[in-house]
């Protein structure tokens, strides 16, 4: 079942004590979902989930093509290129190009891309001297939140999304440290279980756990 931002904020009311969100209204929630969204989005990536592990169907670069940002070809949600793979325009057969580490080798294009760079947030050639077709594998990153009625696209979310925005809310908009303290350390729970389950599909051996808070320093 999918889960909306309005289900956060209607959970997230709840652990704040104001169902009827007389206090903590929709758009005072909402914008705390965004950042908390944005907040999931950062760990699951981290975390190598497969939930923001993307890749991409045939990419058509025409010759002479020395940037995807620039030819308008880049996928608007890319966060970090893991892998590029390149063929004849119309192949079968892919074969991996050559990540370059601190610059592009300096030489003619031919007709074959060969190496790529992730520079200035954009992957960047020397180019070929003809089209060719690429295949991208890449960490993506979750849809912006944009109204209550926006998907969040991460099953078993909701734990970690409801406690975070509530403890956000209870925090900056309520003043109540307390009580963000307590709920922030319910986001952290939930969102360990989160990513040890995915770690555990994408048959990992650890969890890196990163919580992204500006709460005080959790209690002992």
């Amino acid at each position: 079942m999918a889960i909306l931002a309005s289900d956060v904020i209607t959970a997230a009311s709840t652990l704040l004590n104001d169902p009827n969100k007389v206090i903590f209204t929709d758009t005072v929630l909402l914008a705390h979902v965004k950042k908390a969204v944005r907040d999931l989005s950062n760990a699951l990536a981290l975390n190598e989930i497969n939930t923001v592990q993307e890749i991409t169907a045939a990419i058509t670069v025409p010759a002479g093509t020395v940037s995807l940002v620039a030819a308008a070809l880049q996928p608007a949600d890319l966060l970090e290129v893991t892998e590029i793979e390149e063929r004849a325009v119309g192949g079968t057969l892919y074969t991996s190009m050559i990540k370059a580490v601190v610059q592009l080798p300096e030489r003619d294009k031919v007709d074959t891309l060969i190496d790529w760079i992730w520079e200035e947030e954009e992957v960047k050639f020397v180019g070929a001297n003809t089209d060719r077709q690429i295949r991208m594998h890449y960490v993506k990153s979750l849809a912006a939140v944009t109204s209550t009625s926006s998907v969040i696209g991460v099953a078993g979310s909701l734990p970690y999304l409801e406690s975070r925005v509530a403890a956000l809310a209870a925090l900056i908009n309520g003043g109540n440290a307390t009580l963000a303290q307590a709920l922030q350390e319910d986001a952290d729970l939930a969102l360990a279980v989160l990513l040890g389950i995915g770690v555990k599909d994408n048959q990992a051996v650890s969890v890196r756990r990163k919580m992204y808070t500006y709460l005080t320093r959790r209690r002992r």
